[in-house]
């Protein structure tokens, strides 16, 4: 599987001639190589979330933490089918949507964090809406 400029984040990714012997010590050699890396290339994106969701816990808290991580995700798919223009609307909101929560923040007198996953979901809720209409009009 070609990730092209992906090739950081795909599941799939390791070079199996590296990790073929770390593998082997791992797993049972029964197990197919082509297991073995992307059993590896799991492990890493498991660890890369596990670690993102630790360093943003003590720093923001749980609730922004996981609106975080799934809000803009979940936005960008209702927005766009393909994976490469998701990444950038995925960023693109989570940065507007937290340099807007905190400005909107600061006026009403609120703390930072509610405000930052309410522009969020009213994005998501904006999103779904337009998806919505868009199914209804091609069927």
């Amino acid at each position: 599987m070609d990730c092209g400029a992906y090739r950081g984040i795909c599941i799939c990714n390791c070079d199996c001639e590296t990790v073929r012997f770390s593998a082997a010590r791992l797993l049972s050699d029964t197990v197919p190589k082509r297991w073995a890396c992307r059993c590896v290339g799991y492990i890493r994106l498991l660890s890369m979330i596990s670690l993102t969701i630790v360093a943003t816990l003590s720093a923001v808290g749980i609730i922004l933490s996981i609106g975080l991580l799934i809000a803009p995700g979940a936005i960008a798919f209702l927005i766009t089918n393909q994976f490469k223009r998701m990444l950038p609307i995925a960023v693109g909101v989570t940065i507007s949507s937290g340099f807007l929560g905190v400005y909107v923040s600061f006026y009403i007198h609120s703390t930072p964090a509610p405000t930052v996953i309410l522009i969020l979901t009213i994005i998501f809720i904006g999103a779904f809406i337009r998806s919505s209409m868009r199914a209804r009009q091609v069927a």
